[in-house]
């Protein structure tokens, strides 16, 4: 997949990072094939991790600790939120500091970009945006003929979905 988006036209110079939901797959890919190019884990899936490894005691406070180290003011201010985190819960649910400790830096590569990005380079959520409007789309049109309507589709969910992330 990455090699077919090189040779449709992507610059990978021009990447500056890549969001991932953490699939072993997908990273080994990138670090083979776009080595130079940073992923940034995405944070909502992390607070999702922590969610379902919290116990009941812990669901309501844990995960809005988690959401906290990656929505802080610098990296910094996450990294100590992060060790804080890691040391409340490593003796009492020592799994939930794993997950925020796996991994921390692709966490945090959002903050090394402007910070009236860092919502939306902090999630996959723009990409899953996307995903849900191109299906919504493709149901509205119902039949579509030829690659340059899908091709067509695309462009202007993809406009749509980064005009609206970037709240203009």
């Amino acid at each position: 997949m990455l090699s077919r988006l090189t040779m449709r036209g992507l610059r990978v110079a021009n990447l500056s990072l890549v969001i991932t939901d953490g699939d072993a797959g997908l990273l080994a890919a990138l670090s083979s094939q776009w080595p130079r190019v940073p992923p940034q884990r995405c944070t909502v899936h992390k607070v999702r991790q922590v969610v379902g490894r919290s116990s009941r005691e812990l669901k309501k406070t844990a995960p809005k600790e988690c959401a906290a180290i990656y929505k802080a003011s610098s990296q910094t201010e996450a990294r100590r939120r992060a060790a804080a985190f890691i040391e409340k819960y490593r003796t009492v649910a020592s799994k939930l500091a794993d997950i925020v400790e796996n991994d921390l830096d692709a966490c945090l590569t959002f903050y090394e970009h402007d910070a009236n990005l860092w919502p939306a380079l902090r999630s996959t959520n723009a990409l899953e945006r996307m995903n849900r409007e191109f299906r919504r789309k493709l149901r509205e049109v119902d039949a579509i003929k030829g690659e340059v309507n899908i091709n067509r589709i695309a462009v202007q969910v993809a406009q749509f979905v980064n005009h609206d992330t970037r709240g203009k």
